[in-house]
């Protein structure tokens, strides 16, 4: 594949250097096992037992792209496997993030079980009292760190 010298730059400028990989299409078998995770299999187990147990779960996104568009994705996937999935996308002037009056909100509609998209690593207050209310909570977020 012929790149032009400024793109070629701009790669190797990011520290990338076998350019033929970077460039290459990926597929499903280029995916990490999601069990290598930390607590993937509890996670997994504790949603399960929510559909099954035709529990109340809230999905709180972001609304950056990648919130919004993760939170739509996992409603889809649990509705496909029979949840009643609610989501909850916050408003730019409510903040980043999920808020402790979000959570008194859930609470208040009979939220079971939360889970969080694109945010919620950072929010251990809010996490707090979810599990307080009697909320359970799956943070789905990238590490800061």
């Amino acid at each position: 594949m012929y790149l032009c010298q400024p793109l070629l730059e701009v790669l190797a400028g990011r520290g990338i250097e076998d350019i033929d990989a970077f460039l290459k299409v990926p597929s499903w078998n280029d995916l990490p096992d999601p069990f290598s995770l930390p607590s993937m299999e509890k996670a997994t187990t504790r949603v399960l037992c929510a559909i099954r147990g035709g529990e109340h779960i809230t999905i709180h996104g972001d609304y950056d792209c990648d919130g919004v568009l993760g939170a739509h994705i996992l409603r889809s996937v649990l509705s496909g496997l029979g949840a009643a999935a609610r989501t909850s996308l916050p408003h730019r002037d409510e903040g980043y993030g999920i808020s402790s009056s979000a959570v008194h909100h859930f609470s208040r509609s009979g939220t079971d079980l939360l889970i969080t998209v694109d945010n919620g690593i950072n929010a251990r207050a809010a996490v707090r009292l979810a599990q307080r209310l009697g909320i359970d909570v799956v943070v789905i977020d990238r590490s800061t760190t």
